[in-house]
């Protein structure tokens, strides 16, 4: 009796070790991503939220993080956060700072790094309280004065990691113009002397093209020619050209500007 208790009880620790350590090299030897961060900037002066969605199968959840750096080398890349949340936020960054992020997981004893990183920018100043317009269906209605403000960053490793490491914003705004009438707006770019030239591009959608006459601190026209009233929409974004000397080109800014409706009147019959 007591040697079937002794097989019995060599039976069970056996197939226990034997599952344990076959769960064990299975979990350890699948790559466990693709896992890509999510990224926050603007919220707050000087921080960048980071997040990612949890995985079942890691032990332990890892950010890692590098100053943005010349696109020949590789990141300096150091361990900023380790353990099982699924947030970590990076503080005190200076202004237009610009740091890069990867997440790595470990299960078991082997460690599995993103192949993607993500920029994160820290500014003096916030995102302005019109956001989300960051798309056509967020568009939000311009009937006066709209003071708001705009990014677009780009990193060194940007050809490395791909859009992942370029970040911008894009507003979207509307008006409605009666039949027949016009509406006279004013964009100006708060940074700029009277005569200094213009970093954002205004893009009609209804012309599906970026409007040429655009000028800081003197008004352009949208025209409705109809015989109904229509919604006419419109995106404010930074040129990359203006701002980044090559297509690799790096850095950023942003930039603040207010939106006016001068006026909606009647077009002259032509």
């Amino acid at each position: 009796m007591q040697m079937r208790m002794a097989s019995l009880s060599f039976i069970i620790l056996f197939m226990g070790c034997t599952g344990g350590l076959l769960e064990e090299m299975n979990r350890t030897h699948k790559n466990p991503f693709d896992g890509a961060l999510e990224i926050v900037c603007f919220e707050k002066e000087g921080e960048v939220g980071l997040s990612w969605e949890e995985d079942p199968g890691a032990d332990e959840y890892l950010i890692l993080r590098a100053q943005d750096s010349r696109a020949a080398e590789e990141p300096a890349w150091s361990i900023v956060y380790r353990g099982g949340r699924l947030s970590w936020t990076d503080r005190e960054l200076t202004n237009d700072e610009r740091r890069i992020y990867t997440l790595m997981k470990r299960r078991g004893s082997r460690f599995f790094k993103s192949s993607t990183a993500v920029l994160g920018v820290g500014n003096d100043v916030v995102r302005d309280v019109h956001e989300p317009n960051n798309s056509r269906d967020w568009a939000k209605v311009l009937t006066h004065i709209i003071e708001a403000n705009i990014q677009r960053y780009r990193s060194y490793n940007y050809l490395k990691y791909g859009k992942s490491l370029e970040y911008f914003d894009t507003d979207w705004y509307y008006v409605r113009i009666p039949a027949g009438r016009g509406a006279s707006i004013t964009l100006t770019q708060r940074d700029i002397t009277p005569d200094g030239h213009i970093i954002l591009e205004v893009l009609s959608e209804r012309a599906g093209e970026v409007l040429k006459e655009v000028e800081s601190g003197k008004p352009f026209v949208l025209e409705n020619q109809e015989n109904v009233e229509r919604v006419f929409r419109f995106r404010i974004r930074i040129d990359p050209a203006r701002i980044f000397a090559t297509a690799a080109g790096v850095g950023g800014k942003t930039v603040s500007y207010v939106l006016r409706l001068n006026s909606i009147f009647i077009l002259p019959k032509s």
